[in-house]
């Protein structure tokens, strides 16, 4: 379950998003917690978002593209963003070596993901009846 994460890998759902962060390597041992998180949360969520907080990410090895790839496919299929959130320069290189940055929104900072975020439905007051 969600709840059973390790350290390196923690999530924050709102009504706009879910937010994975992620800290560490990114490499094949992570690759399988990952995996199992992203099936769990597409089997059950049906946030507008999801942003991949790579603030503490050291390393991503080509496993963990594959992930990413797949996020890719699920969230084009339903119209749901992906935004990677601060990447290291050498790992937002590597999303732009393989094409990968064309596919998702990058940001560095909360104002500019607040920006590529969609915007909160707010609910309409309900007109209290007139008094006599």
């Amino acid at each position: 379950m969600l709840q059973d994460l390790p350290t390196e890998l923690k999530i924050i759902q709102d009504k706009r998003f879910t937010r994975i962060t992620i800290s560490g390597e990114a490499d094949i041992d992570f690759v399988n917690t990952l995996s199992h998180v992203v099936t769990q949360l597409e089997e059950r969520n049906s946030k507008q978002a999801l942003i991949v907080d790579m603030t503490d990410v050291s390393y991503i090895d080509s496993a963990s593209l594959g992930v990413f790839v797949r996020l890719i496919k699920i969230h084009q299929s339903t119209g749901r963003k992906i935004i990677i959130y601060k990447p290291q320069p050498m790992i937002k290189e590597l999303f732009d070596q393989t094409g990968l940055s064309k596919m998702v929104d990058f940001c560095t900072t909360e104002d500019e993901l607040d920006k590529l975020l969609p915007k909160a439905k707010k609910k309409r007051a309900k007109k209290l009846p007139e008094s006599e």
